[in-house]
């Protein structure tokens, strides 16, 4: 993994130069100045500051992970749209990579003002934050590479070790799980970032984690670095199908309104599908990107054998 000092990373999305010298996608250098109309929505100190800061998990992808060795940056599916959704408000981001356990905090202290890491849009969440449904995703189990206990479905984890990220709904579902398991329940490890997780399986020591749909149609045709000698497992229908959102600090409504409507403004003229695509996953595309909406979640796609 790249040395980056403390994960910060300013990302110049304004100047064409600076978007060169990043060797961003195409599709981040159409409009470096942002769109007029989008840029007026911004409160006055985003717009004069002139950029956002943004809280990640970037330890996997492929929502969010670091460039290979040697190369300065993140790549994935949600750098690809938030790039090109501030590009669109012409203003710049400032990433920062940290355990998830401590996004949400983070933004609700307003350390940071934007939380993007394929995170799962519920209710409960809504109560804490706002949060901008951007793509519907499934969860999957994943296992050790062949399978060897042959689990297919969550029953199939009781009484066994498991392990999960903290904070995250695939940690809920487990938990959920583990207590219909009755006499025979889950013993399940708790862990800061979703990396961890695959090495208590590759280790042994868990037989199983939970992941989403997006990583794990990923992990079928992409080796990415932690990923070794796992799997996940295909299911004709994945669990608990979900939105998953970009959270906002409550009372930030003009920063969530602009941001939601840049991206509406992707999905309508085609940068949005295009980076869906381009990740192998345009089935979990949204026709409108909706605020607070928990029950996005009916997508027919995703109920096909990934």
């Amino acid at each position: 993994m790249t040395s980056i000092g403390n994960k910060r990373l300013w990302l110049s999305l304004v100047a064409l130069a600076g978007a060169s010298a990043l060797s961003l996608p195409a599709y981040s250098q159409q409009a470096s100045t942002g769109e007029n109309s989008l840029s007026a929505m911004l409160p006055d100190n985003i717009r004069e500051a002139g950029k956002v800061t943004l809280a990640t998990d970037a330890s996997f992808g492929p929502p969010w992970f670091y460039q290979p060795e040697g190369e300065i940056g993140f790549a994935g599916i949600d750098y690809d749209l938030i790039t090109a959704a501030v590009e669109k408000l012409g203003i710049e981001v400032q990433i920062e990579s940290l355990g998830f356990q401590g996004i949400i905090p983070g933004l609700s202290s307003g350390r940071y003002d934007i939380a993007m890491v394929g995170m799962s849009l519920t209710a409960e969440r809504t109560q804490q934050i706002d949060m901008i449904g951007y793509v519907i995703d499934g969860n999957s189990i994943v296992v050790k590479a062949g399978n060897p206990l042959s689990i297919q479905t969550l029953d199939d984890l009781c009484g066994h070790p498991v392990a999960a990220a903290t904070g995250t709904f695939q940690l809920t579902i487990l938990e959920e799980q583990s207590e219909k398991c009755g006499d025979n329940p889950m013993q399940i490890s708790r862990f800061p970032t979703k990396q961890d997780t695959f090495l208590q399986i590759r280790s042994g020591r868990a037989v199983a984690t939970m992941d989403g749909y997006a990583v794990s149609h990923y992990l079928q045709t992409h080796s990415v670095p932690g990923s070794e000698s796992i799997e996940p497992v295909a299911t004709q229908s994945p669990e608990r199908i979900k939105a998953l959102g970009i959270g906002l600090r409550k009372n930030n409504d003009q920063l969530r309104d602009a941001l939601q409507a840049a991206l509406q403004k992707m999905v309508e003229d085609g940068t949005y599908l295009e980076i869906l695509e381009k990740w192998g996953i345009k089935e979990l595309a949204l026709e409108t990107i909706s605020i607070n909406d928990p029950d996005l979640d009916e997508n027919p796609h995703l109920k096909a054998d990934f």
